[in-house]
């Protein structure tokens, strides 16, 4: 039995999951000073038939505990009390601010678009002094939904021996018809059957850049000639981390990003850090780019009065260019690149150097976080064609850093043509390099 801080029980649908969660939940109700709580994203959800209060109603109908129906909660002879709650907005949360538990179960986590919520009720987690009974955090869900980056993040990514993933599996549930589950599954789409039935965490619902795959676009760490073009993209962030991206456009047209930096923090703080990376790996760049937005956004000064961040950077020697934040834009342009030509060879640097079918867009593998946020970046579901822009404003810095590089326009001048008779891009001599061969940026 785990009796650590966190858990994610997840993957596989068909599980026994919510079982699972339900059965934590009952583990210490003998104790007088043992209360738990299951929350769902909305009370609906709780209430379906074969849902969490219905199975508690299953499994505790007849003892002699007591359900509240004013306060969904089922109380024990011992004292001990089993709550079912919901937070459908963040504001929710406060509904349990002022609540004590010992156990805090969320149902389908995934369903949660960050972890505002979920780590806010850790403040609720306490127990009296001198009590045995262990303080617990569980989730479960399938890697489907809205907040799956986030929770793949802190659980599969991030995890260590208080924070552990067991993962579901679809023949852990010896209660259901297999077959005829499976039957079902079936019908639906191949990546969402890798999620439902393998339990993949490595595949996203209505992914933004379904052309990239791990082992085209990401390289091993090479040393950027000199006759390449540097530049940077930064998306600025106190308490969010700071995303600052470093990239070199090759000769012949492609653009590596190799260089990552990825930290909350001060203006200060990151301007040191970057003009040491520059000084030491990153070579000076030609420019950096920036989010517009920052032209306006109070910084701190360095006397404390409200200098804009834009001009506080430039006073600690980083000088920033504002970007293109136009989303479609940057999303299209970043799938542009992505895309696989099939007349365009892989370059020398390549592991699959010479063969065709080569993209335009490398990351090296130290820049970790934004190959994943571009590995799971959603759809906005209501735009349809910009990245969601929520996701990113939690989750996506580093994405939107790569908006703004990949938006500037540092690329060549007739860089390809169509040939004649075909309408093939093809690729031709590239002119001796000078300032006339690029565009302005913006």
């Amino acid at each position: 039995m785990y009796d650590g801080l966190e858990a994610l029980y997840g993957g596989a649908a068909g599980g026994g999951k919510s079982d699972a969660l339900l059965m934590g939940a009952l583990q210490y109700t003998d104790n007088p000073n043992y209360s738990a709580i299951i929350l769902r994203r909305s009370y609906t959800d709780l209430a379906l038939p074969g849902a969490l209060m219905d199975r508690a109603r299953e499994w505790l109908l007849g003892s002699h505990a007591k359900w509240d129906r004013e306060t969904h909660t089922w109380r024990f002879p011992s004292g001990a009390t089993l709550t079912f709650g919901y937070i459908a907005t963040n504001a929710d949360r406060f509904r349990y601010q002022s609540s004590e538990f010992q156990y805090i179960a969320f149902d389908e986590i995934t369903e949660f678009p960050d972890d505002e919520a979920y780590l806010f009720l850790f403040s609720r987690l306490r127990r009296v002094e001198g009590s045995e009974i262990p303080l617990r955090v569980r989730v479960a869900s399938n890697p489907v939904g809205v907040g799956a980056y986030w929770v793949r993040r802190r659980f599969i990514q991030e995890g260590n021996d208080d924070r552990i993933f067991v993962p579901a599996n679809f023949n852990d549930n010896p209660h259901i018809d297999r077959d005829a589950y499976l039957r079902s599954l079936q019908e639906l789409h191949p990546s969402l059957q890798r999620r439902l039935i393998e339990g993949s965490w490595d595949e996203i619902e209505d992914a933004a850049y379904p052309e990239f795959k791990e082992e085209i676009h990401v390289i091993d760490p090479i040393s950027v000639p000199l006759d390449w073009r540097r530049w940077e993209g930064m998306d600025f962030g106190i308490t969010n981390p700071t995303a600052w991206l470093a990239a070199g456009l090759a000769p012949s047209g492609e653009t590596v990003v190799f260089g990552e930096y990825y930290q909350p923090g001060l203006i200060q703080d990151h301007s040191s850090k970057i003009l040491t990376l520059r000084s030491f790996s990153w070579g000076q760049p030609t420019f950096a780019v920036c989010d517009p937005s920052i032209r306006n956004r109070t910084g701190f000064g360095s006397e404390g009065m409200g200098e804009t961040v834009h001009s506080e950077f430039g006073k600690n020697g980083i000088h920033l260019v504002p970007a293109n934040n136009d989303r479609r834009a940057g999303r299209v342009r970043v799938a542009e690149l992505l895309r696989p030509d099939p007349s365009r060879p892989f370059p020398e640097w390549h592991p699959r150097a010479g063969e065709l079918g080569s993209p335009r867009l490398f990351f090296t593998r130290n820049c970790e976080n934004t190959i994943d946020q571009v590995r799971f970046a959603p759809i906005d579901a209501v735009e349809g064609e910009t990245v969601d822009p929520y996701w990113e404003s939690r989750r996506g810095h580093a994405h939107a850093a790569l908006r703004y590089l990949v938006t500037a326009r540092v690329y060549p001048k007739g860089l390809e043509v169509v040939e004649a008779g075909t309408g093939r891009s093809i690729r031709r001599d590239w002119p001796a390099w000078n300032e006339n061969n690029w565009t302005e940026v913006g």
